[in-house]
């Protein structure tokens, strides 16, 4: 090699010539190094490769890695699996080697593919179909594991994908997304420009295979999740509103059939106490338990409509709780008498004196399950057992009703508790039911936090149990433990050996030592010695009358006697006879005839034999606001007539106007008025009582300034008035201040509980409904309801109109047909004004005065005694209420208009014909 001075060196390296003197001298270097170290250099260059191969891997690795966690934080903020699949396609199709992708999931049935999302970056007008079948997939094989990678040129093998790419494509892929080795959905991939797979976008396509399926997954689940939630809530919300409407119209139609079934029963009883036929009482007295029955049936179904509806409270007072079980059982002492059963009472003396509770309620679920013993026992015995589980704060009641009937089949056992269930289903069954007594009381035991259940006697027969937490309010009262403990042996000769136990444990706890047989054991004129005795008198057993009889004639020992129902007019007096007791025997008499026929004083309350009356109630000032004259009228007779004074006013504003000049001890406050209706009139006056605003409009008003000075600081007792009766009306009146709520018609028992309960609330008594005595003479003999149904049917009864009203204000109001006159004109005058009402309603096309009207008219009918007719306005006024169609509307209005004229044409001619009868 010759060395050319000052000639630029120029060497060669891959074809490059090396001008920069730098890059000359290291290519010289590496050139030199590779020609003198061939195999160092080859070892180098590998290193080398290997290094930049690394490199590469690694930052397509750390791309991927960047890449899967924006997928990731994708997927993890989308609110809908279609939401997280365009994101995800987009994130694909960001890597700039694909632009357009499809998805698709299994539908439920997990036999399709259903179109779940799209991304194309160049539209072409391309929509893929809206399923894919699954079916396709065999085509490829081991596909439901592996990523399917292949071109556009190989779409020729596979024409079954070709509607799913846009054309022309030069890749294409099929992603399964799996979770948990399931197949779950697709994605369909595919390039219209870059012609092989880059190692990049392979590498995040088989990371996308294998973790975006479980997000999509999970992300599927959850959204299914808040689907079924969803749906779940919007069915419980349809159900809880077709239970309220089931349960309204349930309690309306129960209502509704309660109000004339009243009215049979005491017409019935009134016809029972006349001078009637042998015959004709006992067609009477069949009627009367028939409606008893039904009148049964229809309150079953009221309550289990309010207690369905959460419309049902149980009250909470003190009781004494030995007499209301007592109680509970002598209700059923004559029907266990007449079928010849047993009925034993059976509580221990350690039972608490008085526990805070519903005693109506345990009294209604103890009936039910005595009744159901008493209704499936042929023959044999019925015993009601209770006591005491725990001592604590609130005790735990347990209640048996043991019979001897057929019993529970097992399979039943479990269902009787269900709504409308009956141990004996079939077309033939001899037991009659609703089966809602059962449903019932178990609904009332779970209010009370207790339990039920029934379980088949050792022997023969059931027993039902059932708990309830009392809280204690007096314990047992143990004074009259061992009080006869002075006293010699008692002998004891009783058949049923339930009760023979059960008294046997009561004069042991009262000190007395016993001696005890059954008639047919102890038959004989020997007794042991004894100071008193206990004798059954069983008339079926011929063996007891025989102890009976020799006890009398050979013994000096006092007796005391126990009987049903049913003998006690066979028994013959003597005065070796103390006292007579009927089965179930109540402890407080047996122990009263111990003290009387022992002669140990017990210092016992006396006897007394309460007469029921009306609730009387001292004069009072009584303002009565009602728009219609005829029940204006009413009102203020029925309040006559028990001694209060009574002004009035036709609507809500005209009493502020009157209770602004002077005081009232009560008002009497209808709801629906023209003017001002009785809701705003209260809202009014409690404000004014209280110094709160009133409406706006009114609130400097020189009335409400009066009113203000007059009542502020004070309360007027308000008791609304109102043909409704569901318990959302009541409540709606005591929320806006009212004290109580009566319904229309008004009734006399009703009117004096109400005006009790406001004058002596601190009187339990005067709370209580009261049976009208038959023989007081300032009362009628019975208060029914709306009319005479002791006729077969009003409807069809040849009775007139006059005739029918006379009868119910007699019945009601204890007035004759002169004083019913001025009531009955005043009924004309008013069913005319509201028939031009009516008449002029439709050509204003006022819904409003229709209703109005419609309610004005089923009142006046319904306080006249014209229940049939009023139930024909009730019908246009709900049609109104609830916005029904017009036409019907207008057809019912002019039903109720030739009714109208039919009503005052009639009471007008008949009228006239009173008139001129007592004329002549």
């Amino acid at each position: 090699m010759k060395n050319h001075g000052s000639t630029p060196f120029t060497a060669k390296s891959n074809g490059c010539i090396c001008r920069n003197p730098e890059t000359r001298q290291n290519t010289l270097s590496s050139t030199n190094f590779a020609m003198q170290q061939p195999s160092e250099y080859n070892r180098l260059q590998r290193l080398n490769l290997r290094l930049a191969q690394e490199i590469r891997q690694h930052k397509t690795a750390q791309a991927v890695l960047q890449w899967m966690g924006t997928m990731h934080m994708a997927l993890g903020s989308a609110d809908t699996v279609t939401q997280g699949l365009s994101d995800l396609l987009r994130q694909i199709c960001a890597t700039k080697m694909l632009d357009y992708g499809s998805a698709y999931l299994f539908n439920q049935e997990r036999q399709l593919y259903v179109w779940s999302a799209t991304h194309d970056a160049r539209p072409a007008m391309f929509s893929p179909p809206a399923t894919l079948h699954q079916d396709f997939l065999h085509t490829l094989p081991n596909f439901e594991h592996e990523l399917f990678l292949s071109t556009g040129e190989a779409l020729k093998d596979h024409p079954q994908w070709v509607p799913y790419y846009p054309q022309p494509c030069s890749l294409w892929a099929l992603v399964p997304l799996t979770s948990a080795s399931s197949l779950a959905g697709i994605l369909i991939l595919s390039s219209r420009k870059v012609q092989r797979w880059p190692l990049r976008t392979k590498t995040i396509l088989h990371a996308v295979n294998k973790q975006a399926g479980p997000a999509i997954a999970r992300m599927a689940k959850l959204e299914h999740f808040a689907q079924t939630q969803k749906e779940l809530a919007l069915a419980k919300e349809a159900a809880e509103s077709a239970n309220k409407l089931k349960s309204e119209f349930l309690a309306n139609v129960s209502h509704e059939i309660r109000t004339p079934m009243n009215a049979i029963m005491g017409r019935t009883d009134v016809v029972l106490a006349s001078d009637i036929s042998p015959r004709q009482r006992r067609s009477l007295n069949i009627v009367k338990n028939a409606s008893e029955e039904l009148l049964d049936v229809i309150n079953g179904v009221l309550d289990l409509s309010k207690i369905e509806a959460g419309q049902f409270d149980l009250e909470n007072r003190p009781f004494d709780l030995r007499a209301v079980l007592e109680k509970a059982v002598l209700t059923l002492a004559l029907p266990a008498a007449e079928k010849g059963l047993d009925l034993v009472c059976d509580l221990p003396p350690e039972l608490p004196q008085e526990v805070e509770g519903d005693p109506v309620r345990l009294r209604q679920i103890l009936i039910n399950l005595l009744g159901n013993a008493l209704k499936f026992t042929p023959s044999g015995h019925i015993c009601l057992r209770a006591y005491l589980e725990d001592q604590g704060t609130e005790p735990l009641l347990h209640i048996l009703v043991e019979d001897s009937g057929i019993g529970v089949p097992p399979e039943k056992q479990g269902t009787i508790f269900e709504d409308f269930t009956q141990v004996d289903s079939s077309s033939t069954r001899i037991y009659g039911g609703t089966g809602l007594g059962l449903s019932i009381s178990k609904k009332l035991i779970h209010l009370m936090h207790g339990t039920i259940w029934v379980e088949n006697a050792s022997g023969q027969g059931s027993i039902f149990h059932c708990t309830a937490r009392l809280p204690i309010l007096r314990p047992a009262d143990t004074k009259f433990a061992q009080v006869f403990a002075e006293h010699g042996p008692i002998l004891v000769v009783i058949n049923n050996p339930l009760l023979r136990a059960h008294l046997i444990n009561l004069l042991t706890y009262w000190g007395l030592k016993t001696i005890e047989h059954n008639c047919l054991d102890f038959y004989g004129p020997k007794f042991p010695k004894h100071s008193l005795a206990l004798l059954d008198t069983d008339f079926n057993d011929p063996s007891c009358q025989e102890v009976l009889k020799n006890h009398i004639a050979d013994q000096a020992a006092p007796i005391i006697l126990l009987t049903n129902f049913t003998d006690q007019e066979e028994i013959t007096q003597t005065d070796r006879i103390v006292a007579v007791l009927t089965n179930p025997v109540r402890q407080e008499d047996l122990l009263r005839a111990l003290g009387q026929a022992l002669n140990v004083p017990l210092g016992l309350p006396p006897q007394k034999t309460v007469k029921p009356s009306l609730t009387r109630t001292p004069a009072l000032h009584i303002l009565l606001v009602e728009d219609v004259a005829t029940n204006r009228e009413l009102a203020e007779l029925l309040l006559h007539k028990q001694g209060h004074r009574v002004q009035h006013a036709r609507d809500g504003l005209e009493s502020l106007t009157l209770l602004s000049r002077q005081g009232y001890d009560l008002i009497f406050m209808d709801l629906q008025m023209p003017v001002m209706d009785g809701f705003t009139a209260t809202q009014i006056i409690r404000a004014c009582e209280t110094g709160q605003p009133t409406p706006p409009d009114m609130e400097d008003s020189f009335l409400i300034n009066a009113l203000r000075e007059k009542i502020h600081g004070t309360h007027t007792p308000i008791i609304a008035m109102t043909a409704h009766a569901m318990h959302q009306d009541r409540q709606r009146c005591l929320a806006i201040g009212m004290d109580d709520y009566i319904t229309k018609p008004l009734r006399q028992e009703e009117v004096a509980k109400a005006l009790a309960a406001i004058t002596s609330s601190n009187d339990e008594e005067t709370h209580l409904p009261h049976i009208l005595a038959s023989n007081d003479p300032d009362m009628p003999e019975q208060v029914v309801e709306n009319f005479d149904q002791a006729k077969v049917s009003v409807i069809t009864s040849t009775a007139s109109l006059r005739e029918r009203i006379v009868h119910d204000l007699q019945t009601r109001f204890d007035l004759d047909e002169a004083q019913s006159a001025p009531l009955i004109d005043s009924l004309i005058d008013s069913l005319a004004e509201h028939q031009q009402a009516l008449l002029e309603a439709p050509q204003a096309q006022d819904l409003n005065q229709v209703l109005g009207a419609a309610h004005s008219i089923k009142g006046l009918l319904a306080n006249m005694g014209l229940t049939p007719e009023a139930d024909q306005a009730k019908v246009l006024e709900d049609l109104c209420k609830n916005n029904g169609p017009k036409e019907e509307i207008n057809s019912k209005t002019k039903d109720m208009l030739n009714l109208l004229d039919h009503i005052v044409r009639e009471l007008g001619s008949q009228a006239t014909i009173a008139n001129h009868k007592e004329s002549s």
